[in-house]
């Protein structure tokens, strides 16, 4: 969308109101700043609040490993593009941690329509619940059985390609009807 909004700005496309100047909006007020009065009970959800945040932020740790082995390359090599690679390993990780798949979704932009918009990619299907299910399994599929795995990791991914190729088309699920439901 932003690649949208800045080739209608280089273009002179967008209509931005009427150009600076001395008196362009003269007749506007000086902006004021808000001042908020708070009493003793406000400022006590303040600091009960920050400190809960303090406490969430504690529990939780954070590593960063530098690995350069698992690089867009090498996904490549396997006939799998890295954007659908990484939404499945997504769920795959999602499904070790909860035993359930996630909600998740990317947005596509639906460049070739005028003034485009974001359509929703969704990476969550039967398929992908399949693949996660295959390789949940303990202990990690061996032979024939992890031929099969890859086989519908595969297609899995075509699946979601041939998706995400209909959402760019304006022919995916839209967010909207979601919010109605």
């Amino acid at each position: 969308m932003y690649e949208f909004v800045l080739t209608l700005l280089a273009k002179s496309k967008a209509n931005l109101g009427p150009p600076a100047s001395p008196s362009t909006a003269a007749d506007l007020p000086f902006p004021t700043e808000l001042v908020f009065a708070t009493d003793a009970q406000v400022q006590g959800f303040i600091k009960d609040t920050e400190a809960r945040f303090d406490m969430l932020v504690s529990a939780h740790d954070f590593y960063i490993q530098h690995y350069e082995g698992y690089v867009k390359s090498l996904i490549k090599t396997h006939g799998i593009s890295p954007d659908i690679w990484a939404q499945l390993t997504k769920q795959l990780a999602f499904h070790k941690m909860q035993c359930r798949l996630g909600i998740t979704y990317e947005s596509a932009q639906t460049r070739k329509f005028s003034r485009g918009c974001t359509k929703v990619i969704r990476s969550t299907s039967a398929k992908a619940k399949a693949v996660v299910e295959g390789m949940h399994t303990t202990p990690a599929p061996h032979g024939a059985a992890a031929q099969c795995t890859s086989d519908l990791f595969h297609k899995t991914a075509e699946h979601h390609m041939r998706y995400a190729g209909c959402v760019a088309d304006a022919r995916g699920v839209d967010r909207r009807l979601f919010a109605k439901a």
